[in-house]
């Protein structure tokens, strides 16, 4: 099959069901999960981080967040009888909540946050249950300000990663520094230099090319995956849950605000892929 037979054509390009060539599908799909891979574990590393837990509890909540967030996103955009926007969009951990739960986590403990998070999911819920009643609540200004913070918020994150991650030894090291600049040159100049799918491959080429480097430098550490099971599953009620007003208030009134977040989200993946609002459905 020819290069243009595979492109686009303009009635699909509303299609959110549209299934482009495997050969472009896989490694496009390899380059999303990998994208929000590290999004998504940055959150329970820099919570257990903050209150030093132990290695086997951060590893159980990475692996509950990477978990939940599948499961999550497969009933998304898969649908479950009338739950689910079905629509290709990844559910993951928010940053918007790491300021509330780092002080939760460090005075009530990791339990106090569990349950907490429980009562903000149970709040969200409820929103999107009156979405149609309440969605004036969320112009696009508030969206996109919302949006606009949280990426903000993730500057941090990303400064410190570039340095060679939270708690490195040699953190701010030359080499890191270097290694981060050559990543972010590669994407940005596929993205902007490079045309149709290598453009459109940009950060999946700097992932794997600054992952080579790395390797080959001895800058990766195989060790714990070495000693770690083949196959492990996060448990329910393995760190425990306990349930405080303190906690909880904080938590559901940040619930309420990261709807915004959502609603943007939603709204900026449909225009941008299905050149259309979002339904009330």
């Amino acid at each position: 099959m020819s290069e243009q037979t595979e492109e686009v054509r303009p009635e699909q390009r509303g299609d959110v069901d549209y299934m482009p060539p495997l050969r472009r599908a896989i490694p496009l799909s390899i380059q999303h999960v990998l994208a929000m891979f590290v999004g998504n574990v940055t959150v329970p590393v820099v919570i257990a981080g903050a209150v030093d837990l132990p290695a086997a509890q951060t590893t159980a909540l990475i692996q509950a967040a990477m978990f939940i967030a599948g499961v999550a996103t497969l009933v998304q955009s898969l649908g479950v009888g009338r739950i689910g926007a079905r629509l290709p969009v990844v559910m993951g951990t928010s940053f918007g909540f790491v300021p509330v739960m780092i002080p939760i986590a460090s005075t009530q403990g990791l339990p106090s946050v569990f349950g907490a998070a429980l009562a903000g999911g149970v709040a969200m819920a409820v929103v999107g249950l009156c979405m149609r009643w309440v969605r004036f609540l969320f112009p696009p200004v508030v969206m996109g300000t919302f949006v606009i913070m949280i990426g903000v918020l993730l500057l941090p994150v990303g400064f410190a990663y570039t340095a060679g991650g939270f708690g490195a030894p040699d953190f701010g090291a030359p080499y890191h520094i270097a290694l981060a600049a050559l990543v972010f040159v590669i994407t940005v100049g596929l993205h902007q230099f490079a045309r149709g799918f290598i453009a459109e491959i940009g950060p999946l080429v700097g992932l794997v090319a600054g992952f080579v480097i790395a390797a080959l430098f001895g800058l990766v550490d195989f060790s714990d995956v070495a000693a770690a099971s083949w196959v492990s599953v996060p448990l329910p009620w393995e760190i425990g849950m306990e349930f405080h007003l303190s906690a909880i208030v904080p938590m559901v009134l940040l619930s309420l605000v990261t709807v915004s977040e959502s609603v943007g989200d939603l709204v900026g993946i449909t225009v941008g892929g299905a050149d259309r609002e979002p339904s009330e459905r």
